[in-house]
């Protein structure tokens, strides 16, 4: 059941996508269209060279370690000065990975008033039989009363060259089964239901495993209490080379139990946060 105090938390600005104030007044409210304007602010590294034959410098490629909204928005500016909702070039377009494309969505829809939080976890629509990790935006539809989850980078180009089937896969309002926040993928490893070895980044041979679903369920739980960290910024139990004890396991079941479903664990979310601050990455800013 959600609350009122639950939608109302998902609509105030976290510490991470908040903005200057007006910045998005000029921007429209259909989530195609929000989409499309993301896509062409942002380009993610894995294709720059694949699907659009660019080398940028190194110094551009840093921007992917961006870590709030509004640095994104001031490095865009920066690389070209046309409005925010003008698409650009996709060599002046921003380095960005998916967590800053979900991030961007998310801090437009909470400026229009609408509920929305960044999730993360694994997509199935890259590859046949891995679990790719991405994360989405879902926003509150009062109309139909539930929760829309949205990938905010796949546009049409990418959509091609991962072969994803259009029939049945709706960016604008994922369907069940294609996207698994990390909670969900880490319960079904617990329980033997998936291996260790079919999730995680496809295009580093090393970064997969039972660690790695790990690091990305303490990332959802933190921006389901919104402040989504970089990849870079691991607290102890995200090290892949820490041996689990009892106790560190059960919170971590706790926390993948009140990910999966953060509605009906909203006030216990909440509260595990508060209790378990030594979990936070120190830098938050």
């Amino acid at each position: 059941m959600i609350t009122k105090k639950e939608l109302d938390f998902y609509k105030k600005q976290g510490i991470r996508t908040k903005v200057k104030e007006g910045v998005f007044d000029s921007f429209p409210e259909e989530i195609p269209k929000l989409c499309r304007i993301i896509q062409g602010l942002l380009i993610h590294p894995d294709i720059i060279k694949e699907l659009y034959n660019l080398n940028l410098p190194q110094s551009r490629m840093n921007d992917r370690k961006l870590k709030t909204v509004q640095e994104l928005l001031d490095k865009a500016r920066k690389l070209d000065n046309y409005p925010l909702f003008v698409s650009r070039d996709p060599q002046k377009r921003v380095v960005a990975i998916c967590k800053h494309f979900s991030m961007l969505l998310c801090s437009i829809l909470r400026e229009k008033g609408i509920p929305a939080r960044s999730r993360c976890g694994f997509a199935t629509y890259f590859q046949g039989g891995w679990f790719e990790d991405h994360w989405i935006c879902e926003y509150w539809d009062t109309a139909r009363k539930r929760w829309i989850r949205v990938d905010s980078q796949i546009d049409d180009i990418q959509a091609v060259a991962y072969h994803v089937d259009r029939n049945r896969i709706n960016f604008f309002d994922l369907p069940r089964g294609v996207f698994f926040p990390a909670g969900v993928l880490w319960k079904l490893y617990r329980d033997g239901f998936v291996e260790g070895k079919v999730e995680g980044y496809s295009l580093e041979p090393d970064l997969f495993g039972e660690w790695y679903i790990r690091g990305n369920l303490l990332r959802d739980f933190f921006s389901l209490n919104e402040i989504e960290y970089l990849y870079s910024e691991e607290d102890l139990l995200m090290d892949k080379n820490r041996k689990l004890n009892n106790k560190e396991l059960r919170l971590l079941d706790k926390i993948a139990e009140y990910t999966s479903k953060p509605d009906i664990n909203f006030r216990k979310l909440r509260e595990l946060y508060k209790d378990n601050k030594d979990l936070t990455p120190k830098q938050t800013t």
